[in-house]
């Protein structure tokens, strides 16, 4: 017979999915005005930006005032990220360990240093963009409101302080952190399917019905919020392209190929962007990233930012071959310097730059061989796209951003082929994805500050097809310790496990356990449930 406890957890956590979209929808609206406030914080900064590097080279005198500014604005972002190193780097890193591995972080000192450090960072030009603390951001907006829900349920009952509330409790709030993670990105680039579509693929590998509601809904709602503010247009509209011809397509096979090389490599450099820094004392290594940004000022400010500036010249394809490459490789260099420097900021908007800048190169040379120049601007889109597959392993949103970039689902096919050949070469070279790696290096080097000391922690596990576990029944499957099968979702149904059930492909395992062994659990559970990767 089943424990009272877990039957009690169970009630308490089944038949609430319409309570998760309620709760996603106000999830999506914090987070977006969040994010939003956010943006508007970076943008205005960038803007701000652009004048006075075109200010400083008519006015010298005050050069030296402003060099003055940067470096003690280095110094002040040093101490920010030494205080609070979870806002450091990206943003997705920290919400995928946090769900994947239960790396816990603090939330006020996180959206502390993510806006003073981040719009003072973009204030002076740094090369990292936006996307990865929106996310952090957003997701910190989703556990704001499942503290604030579960201090209301509290106020009415002083009583549920019992192990089978906080179980349910927990699985809300990995719900609303999913939702809160696709508000971010849906309002830092006002495109709720990419976002919705890469926060998933990467913050989730599998993911259940409920867990893409509650997304789906929390990016819409935040895209709405973000579009009050910003407009209808997304952050990169490209204009209207023209349809690549099929008698074109030849094409696709070198532009994939340059994509992925580019995406690769700039995997590769990235993961290794720290390794220079090992020598130098954290506090002064924003120092060189802002001293890089103010060499750029003179002489290649269009690097500056993000990317969106060189994103727009390479749509533009007005820029002969030599220059796209001059730019591509400084690009790269430093936006390396800033991302291996720690600063706050995230690296999903420089690879598409990079990927856009490639596609640009390899239209250049197109047209030299008698490709009408009107589709120039087409290999941009591919390229960028084909970059992050490259780089990140994330297919389907590279392909969903294009579309959604463009306005137009013309240029599916181009894109969707590029990034196949970018994916068969970035595996061909054994790419490790760009945020698992990541992740990977931040759980190793994980000093947990704020251990979770909360029991009950119920989550959901989707079983995969070719799992360890696929066809197994409870009983021969070797279990973590420290934890009870819950109960098995397959489908509507809510099947309580017996020794001789089997486990289906496309069950959801619920688990309740502790916070104590929430890492290990974790651990343990991807491993059994996912399937291995060759």
């Amino acid at each position: 017979m089943q424990d009272p406890k877990i039957q009690q957890a169970l009630d308490a956590s089944a038949g609430f999915r319409l309570q998760i979209f309620f709760r996603s929808v106000l999830t999506g609206l914090v987070s977006g005005l969040m994010v939003s406030l956010f943006r508007l914080g970076v943008e205005n900064s960038l803007d701000f930006t652009n004048f006075v590097y075109h200010f400083l080279p008519q006015n010298p005198e005050y050069i030296l005032p402003w060099v003055a500014l940067a470096l003690s604005a280095a110094l002040l972002i040093g101490y920010l990220v030494r205080w609070e190193p979870m806002a450091g780097g990206g943003g997705l890193t920290q919400v995928k360990a946090y769900v994947v591995y239960a790396v816990k972080f603090r939330k006020w000192s996180v959206l502390l240093v993510r806006y003073v450090a981040g719009i003072l960072a973009a204030f002076f030009g740094i090369s990292l963009g936006r996307e990865g603390p929106s996310i952090q951001i957003g997701a910190v907006g989703g556990m704001m409101v499942s503290d604030w829900l579960a201090k209301g349920r509290k106020a009415r009952n002083p009583n549920l302080d019992a192990l089978p509330i906080a179980s349910a409790s927990s699985l809300e709030e990995n719900y609303l952190l999913s939702a809160g993670a696709a508000a971010g990105l849906s309002a830092a680039f006002n495109a709720p399917l990419a976002g919705l579509l890469f926060t998933l693929e990467e913050v989730h590998r599998s993911f259940s019905p409920t867990i893409l509601m509650a997304a789906a809904t929390g990016a819409l709602t935040a895209d709405i919020t973000a579009k009050y503010i910003f407009g209808l247009s997304p952050f990169l509209y490209f204009r209207e392209l023209p349809t690549l011809p099929t008698e074109c397509y030849i094409w696709l096979l070198p532009l994939g190929l340059a994509s992925g090389l580019a995406g690769a490599l700039t995997n590769k450099v990235l993961l290794n962007a720290s390794r220079p820094y090992k020598r130098i004392p954290p506090k002064w290594r924003p120092l060189i990233a802002i001293s890089t940004a103010l060499a750029c000022v003179f002489w290649m400010p269009e690097v500056l930012g993000g990317g969106r500036a060189l994103v727009e010249i390479a749509i533009a394809a007005a820029t002969p071959l030599a220059p796209l490459a001059l730019m591509l490789a400084v690009k790269l260099a430093f936006t390396c310097i800033c991302f291996g420097g720690g600063l706050s900021g995230g690296v999903f908007l420089p690879i598409l730059s990079i990927g856009a800048l490639s596609g640009a190169m390899v239209g250049q040379v197109a047209t030299m061989l008698h490709l009408p120049q009107e589709f120039a601007s087409v290999f941009a889109v591919c390229g960028m796209a084909g970059a992050l597959t490259g780089a990140v392993k994330s297919p389907l949103s590279a392909i969903l951003l294009a579309a959604e970039m463009s306005g137009s689902l013309s240029q599916l096919m181009p894109v969707a082929a590029t990034c196949l050949i970018a994916l068969l070469v970035s595996d061909g070279l054994r790419i490790s994805p760009l945020y698992e790696s990541l992740m990977e290096r931040l759980v190793n080097d994980y000093k947990n500050p704020t251990a979770d000391t909360q029991l009950g922690s119920l989550r959901e596990y989707p079983v995969e097809t070719g799992s360890p576990i696929c066809w197994q029944t409870v009983a021969q499957i070797p279990w973590p310790r420290g934890c009870v099968l819950a109960k098995i979702r397959r489908g509507d149904a809510h099947i309580a496990p017996e020794p001789q059930t089997m486990i289906l492909p496309g069950d959801y395992l619920c688990l309740l356990t502790s916070g104590y062994n929430a890492k290990s659990v974790n651990q343990t559970m991807l491993r059994l449930c996912l399937t291995p990767r060759s």
